[in-house]
Parts: structure tokens; sequence; C-alpha cells
């Protein structure tokens, strides 16, 4: 990692923090304990470092401001908004919509929460500059400006409906991307009333042979 990024001059820092974290994940700052997470959740050190460097140089999304240097803190904004993105494709599917009869409760992840990463309501509606990943999934879409609420909406909408999402573990790049760019792809396939009756036929026909080989 960057030590300008970790802001303690050596790994020996991020390391205690880490143990810290381990022991009693309220004994850092909330920031670092979000870091520590998302790596905890698959993030690694290079990837982080990546997303700084993307930030720094203005390859990432900031929050549009009159200057187009970006800012110290239009560079902290975009971290965290990284990180919030990174937080929907890896956890997600916690809160997928799985329970047809609607009985289970869930609770939402804090990981999940915007108000861990300094988002505010008021923060919903400003625009964030997005769309120049060199990645699949909707930040590589051509639609560079969105809101904080469009984007949420989107990572919802991807990650939080009736299919829970497990990929972000796989560790080829290729085959992450392309993952991601059906997951997160706007335009969702139409099936016929016809059609649906036939897939529902193969799942549930799918569904009985496991069950017949786990005996």
């Amino acid at each position: 990692m960057q030590d300008e990024f970790i802001s303690g001059t050596s790994a020996a820092y991020l390391e205690s923090l880490e143990d810290q974290w381990r022991e009693d994940p309220g004994s850092v700052p909330a920031s670092w304990a979000s870091l520590l997470r998302q790596m905890d959740s698959g993030v690694t050190g290079s990837e982080l470092s990546e997303m700084y460097l993307a930030a720094k140089t203005g390859a990432a999304p900031v929050a549009l401001s009159a200057s187009n240097a970006p800012s110290s803190q239009s560079i902290q904004e975009s971290m965290r908004l990284l990180l919030l993105v990174r937080a929907y494709q890896v956890n997600g599917h916690f809160m997928a919509s799985l329970d047809p009869l609607g009985l289970e409760v869930r609770k939402v992840p804090i990981e999940l929460d915007p108000a861990l990463y300094g988002f505010t309501e008021a923060d919903l509606d400003r625009q964030f500059f997005v769309g120049t990943w060199q990645m699949k999934g909707f930040l590589s879409e051509d639609n560079p400006v969105q809101t904080l609420r469009q984007i949420l909406n989107r990572l919802r909408d991807a990650y939080c409906g009736n299919i829970g999402y497990e990929y972000m573990h796989i560790s080829d790049r290729d085959q992450c991307n392309w993952l991601r760019e059906k997951i997160e792809q706007q335009e969702r396939a139409q099936y016929s009333k016809s059609r649906k009756k036939v897939l529902l036929d193969r799942l549930a026909w799918a569904d009985m042979f496991e069950n017949f080989l786990s005996n």
C-alpha cells in the first residue's frame, strides 16, 4: 500500500491497527474499521492502492466542483465512494431478497450503510463523476455524471434483488469482470411467460436431482 494513503509511514502501523481491530472493532476509528473490513472481505492492499492512485490522478469518481484539479477532500470522497461500491459488490448478497414469503427480517450490514463512509442524506443528490474505470460494470458505462442516489439505486438493484451474487473471491480478473458486467448491466433479459415456465421446470428438476444425489 502507499504510505501516503495509510498515513502511517510503514506497514507496521497498519498491522498494529489490524491487530487492534481484530481484538476490538470499536477500538479503531470508523474510517480505519471500514478499510480493514473491506480488506478482510477480499479487497487487497494493491487494489486499494490502485483506487487511491486513480483518485489522486482524477481517474476515480469525484464530486463535481468548480476546479478540475482534485482536492484532498475530493480524493477522500472518491476513496469513500469506491469503498462503498466495493462493499456492495462484496457484501450486497446479504441484503438480497431470497425469502418469497417475506418472513425473514434482515438487518442492513454496516458495510452497506453510506453513513459509514461519511455520506449523509444531504449528499444523496450531489453529483459525482464516474465511468472512467477500466473494468466492467456500471462504472465503465458512458454515463459519467451520476448522483449518489443513482449510484446506490443501481447497486441495490444489482446486488440486493432476488439473486444473491457472490463472485468477488474469484482471483481471475477477467472472470470477475465478465460476471460484474453481466450482473451490473442495466438492461435485464426479458422472458415470455412460457419461457419462464420452462425455466421453472428445469430448476425444479435440478433441485430434485440434487436432493436425490445427496441421499
